[in-house]
């Protein structure tokens, strides 16, 4: 297939037309005409992925994140951003990224992180088609959740409030979804997963006495990944997981 007739393949499964307004997701870098023999499927588009994707002979980089993300108005020597951009164009490299459409699609990221923390009835919350509820085979301490969302996640650490009740009822929001806390709440979640949380969701999960638990960006989302190869063997081309993707974020 071309790298075009990939990520139409791709945008099947996700619809682009679907992500956020501020997202920037679809074929970012590159030569859509271009033949694709062999893609390199990664959460991140870092510079050490891409450094990774020449090494290995790479034709298509498929990631979760974009990049560019944000708006960038200048590409200098020695900028990561401007090197990224230089390594991906002179090795004919092209990147395709299914972000926030990634997150909402069935199957996608938060189905995938419902599945991997073992829960049943898996619905998108009527708050938000991106949130997923569920509910645990068997009802457990807020302690022993914490533990499992860490063991089942292989996240290095969890930073948690741990609530009032026994969990049963569980709300999930890959990446950055602190802000659907109280739809939970109202929801009847005994717990909440998620990432990226600040002080003051932990203060409110705390009053709230719901259970929290941010399991890291990069360890809530990369549950995903698999799937992405799975839809990308549609292709027929040799699709590789990167060696050198992981969570920039050292625990002490």
């Amino acid at each position: 297939m071309t790298v075009q007739e990939i990520f139409e393949l791709l945008n099947a499964f996700a619809p682009v037309e679907r992500a956020e307004e501020y997202d920037n997701p679809g074929l970012l870098v590159g030569d859509g005409g271009a033949q694709v023999r062999r893609v390199l499927v990664a959460l991140d588009p870092s510079l050490r992925v891409v450094r990774e994707a020449v090494e290995r002979g790479v034709d298509l980089i498929v990631t979760h994140h974009p990049f560019p993300f944000t708006g960038m108005k200048r590409f200098l020597c020695g900028d990561p951003a401007a090197d990224k951009l230089s390594l991906l164009l002179k090795n004919s490299i092209s990147l395709i990224a299914m972000h926030t459409n990634l997150d909402l699609a069935a199957g996608g990221v938060n189905d995938a992180l419902a599945e991997a923390l073992g829960l049943t009835d898996i619905a998108a919350a009527e708050e938000s088609g991106l949130i997923r509820t569920g509910e645990l085979c068997e009802s457990l301490s807020p302690e022993e959740f914490c533990r499992a969302v860490k063991a089942k996640l292989c996240a290095p650490g969890v930073r948690a409030v741990c609530g009032k009740r026994p969990i049963r009822r569980v709300w999930v929001g890959g990446g950055s979804c602190s802000e659907f806390l109280a739809a939970a709440v109202r929801g009847g979640a005994d717990a909440f997963v998620t990432a990226d949380c600040r002080h003051h969701a932990f203060l409110d999960a705390e009053e709230w006495g719901i259970t929290l638990v941010d399991a890291g960006h990069f360890a809530t989302e990369a549950v995903v990944l698999p799937r992405l190869r799975e839809w990308l063997k549609e292709s027929g081309a040799e699709i590789l997981t990167s060696e050198s993707d992981r969570d920039p974020v050292i625990y002490f």
